[in-house]
């Protein structure tokens, strides 16, 4: 809808006057076009299973009559009508599922009728007649057994002469004594095949062990860049130079991919780049001595740049949740910061004293008075966590469609506090913006649902939407860590 006949596309989106730029444009050509792709996909699939499923229906055979007594056979005779009927209607059905796929295949974007039911409801159940079918092999076979003895005597002598004659011509003897020696040897492979995977297995431990206990520069480096891509608009990228007389130099590359000198890094930006390494190297000397780390941050907000400051709080919950052995120390006076990186000592927690703990520190009568918290109501909280208590509350009372609006101010707080703006959080799915922004403001009867989701739909919608913009762990930290 946006390009010109000459190929050429409007430079602003007809829908929501945002500027319309050339990364946008390929971003949607390769959404949709992928989108497709899944579609013709899945239509191959089906068009496969039906040729199966045709193929099986083909194969079912009929009774054959002359297996059966005399006094069956007007019984048999039904039975396979019953078969060819049921047949013949599963491969019309059939039939008529490929050609409406076949239509879907040759124009994706074409509507098709669904089959008619009564189609369906007509076809005869293959269970039933294979019910029929046991039921009429148990009379014959009833029938049979009570024969003379003499018969069933001769055939058996008749079978057994003729399983000897091909056991003979077979060379059956000869062939089994074969096998035993072929199942000897596969039995001794085996055994040293097993004894040189288990070798194998003890070098690779080993290879594993020297490559903890260094670390990999380029795969810091490249784990640093992944993370300096949660910047956003202000991320920049770590590129090694080639062919320095000295190792581990590295250049810094803008948005844009041109080069930018150090000196046009900021405070922040300097102390983002500092900080991941400090958190690389603490996991890459994980394995390096058996004795634990003591580990300090003190202040790690000062002098950060806003979009530095989320990536910091991420980092080192991560960091907190991951230690198990080393004794590790924040110190803060930045209450935002605290609140979204504290460890919640007090959930799940039945033990009488804890490892972990937090400790407030006030200023009475010029001196320092240190209080160590020993229940949450002693804890601070801002009006950012009252929001998620609210939704969680609605959202136990099965009440989607008041969700809407906190969940709404959610998102307006995380982007003013983050410096991102509203449209991004929207960029990979408009149709959010709607439920979030249009119906959060819907004054109708409180008792409808203006989007048609249920509330763990709509919850599914919050957390894909976070993990679009790289902010996963703090989605999971508000809601599912205190659900």
């Amino acid at each position: 809808m946006h390009k010109h006949s000459n190929g050429e596309y409007e430079q602003t989106c007809s829908f929501c006057g945002s500027p319309l730029s050339s990364e946008r444009i390929e971003e949607l050509n390769s959404y949709f076009s992928d989108e497709v792709k899944k579609l013709e996909i899945r239509i191959n699939n089906v068009q496969e299973q039906l040729k199966q499923l045709k193929k099986s229906i083909s194969n079912i055979m009929l009774l054959d009559e002359n297996s059966f007594y005399n006094k069956f056979k007007r019984q048999v005779t039904e039975f396979n009508l019953q078969v060819e009927t049921a047949k013949t209607g599963y491969m019309n059905f059939l039939n008529k599922l490929s050609e409406n796929i076949q239509t879907k295949k040759n124009d994706v974007f074409t509507h098709v009728d669904p089959i008619n039911n009564n189609i369906v409801e007509s076809l005869i159940s293959f269970n039933e007649l294979q019910q029929s079918h046991n039921t009429l092999l148990s009379l014959n076979t009833k029938y049979g057994n009570n024969l003379d003895e003499s018969i069933n005597n001769a055939r058996r002598q008749l079978l057994g002469n003729q399983i000897a004659i091909q056991l003979d011509a077979f060379q059956y003897t000869t062939k089994k004594d074969q096998l035993n020696k072929v199942q000897g040897l596969e039995k001794k492979y085996e055994i040293e095949f097993n004894k040189r995977k288990d070798e194998r297995n003890i070098v690779q431990q080993k290879l594993n062990g020297l490559k903890k206990q260094s670390v990999d520069e380029e795969l810091a480096a490249n784990i640093i860049n992944e993370k300096l891509q949660q910047l956003g608009n202000q991320s920049f990228t770590l590129v090694e130079v080639k062919d320095a007389d000295q190792k581990g130099q590295y250049t810094i590359k803008g948005l844009d991919n041109r080069q930018r000198s150090i000196n046009t890094l900021s405070t922040g930006e300097k102390n983002i780049v500092a900080f991941l390494w400090f958190i690389s190297s603490l996991e890459g000397n994980s394995d390096r001595s058996i004795n634990p780390k003591v580990i300090l941050f003190d202040d790690p907000m000062t002098s950060n740049d806003d979009a530095c400051q989320y990536l910091i709080i991420s980092e080192l919950q991560r960091l907190i949740k991951k230690n198990s052995t080393d004794q590790l120390f924040i110190f803060t006076h930045n209450i935002h910061f605290y609140l979204n990186t504290r460890y919640k000592w007090w959930k799940d927690n039945r033990k009488s004293s804890y490892n972990k703990t937090t400790y407030h520190l006030h200023k009475v009568d010029g001196k320092t008075q240190i209080n160590m918290l020993t229940s949450p109501s002693e804890d601070l909280k801002n009006s950012y966590d009252e929001l998620w208590e609210e939704v969680k509350w609605l959202y136990n009372n099965q009440k989607p469609s008041l969700m809407l609006n906190p969940l709404r101010r959610i998102f307006e707080t995380y982007c003013k506090f983050n410096n991102i703006d509203l449209s991004e959080l929207y960029a990979k799915n408009p149709q959010a913006k709607k439920y979030f922004d249009v119906n959060s403001h819907d004054i109708d009867d409180p008792g409808t649902d203006p989007n048609g989701k249920n509330e763990t739909e709509i919850l599914k919608e919050v957390e894909d939407i976070f993990n679009e913009i790289g902010a996963l762990n703090h989605f999971n930290a508000h809601w599912k860590e205190n659900s």
